[in-house]
Formats: structure tokens, sequence, C-alpha cells
């Protein structure tokens, strides 16, 4: 399983690249950017793709392999 952490450039860029790249693997993302992802309509052909964590620092305990798409200066918040 994989996770990406950050709903700007993790739900545009990362997500379909690992898609593509693990066509077997799911994704977990935290809740809260559930509705950045519904309101682009071009990834909609992954949404059977990803499971939806409510609790991001549930995220990094859960996957194989973990994606931080966020500013460097938060990654402690996150992984701390």
């Amino acid at each position: 399983m994989i996770g990406i952490i950050g709903g700007g450039f993790g739900l545009y860029g990362w997500l379909p690249a690992l898609c593509q790249y693990y066509p077997n693997e799911k994704i977990l993302i935290e809740e809260r950017h559930k509705e950045k992802f519904d309101g682009r309509p071009e990834l909609q052909k992954y949404k059977d793709r990803i499971i939806w964590r409510e609790f991001v620092k549930d995220i990094p305990y859960l996957v194989d392999i973990l994606v931080l798409a966020i500013p460097p200066n938060q990654v402690e918040k996150y992984l701390g």
C-alpha cells in the first residue's frame, strides 16, 4: 500500500504517477483532501484506488511506500 501526504502536487502529480507505476496498489490519502480531489475531473479515474483516512498521522504506519508531497519545513510536523 502507498500513502500520499499532501493535497496539492500529491493529488495532481504523485497520484497519477503512482497509479500508473503501481497498477495494483491502493493509495491512502488524508480525507481532508477529498473535496479538492472531487473537483478535479481528470483524477476521477483513480477514485477506486484511493482509501481515504481521517487522520494523516495514521498513514505512515499503514503503508509500504510513503510520499511526502509537502513543504520541507512541514515534514517534522507529520513525522515528528
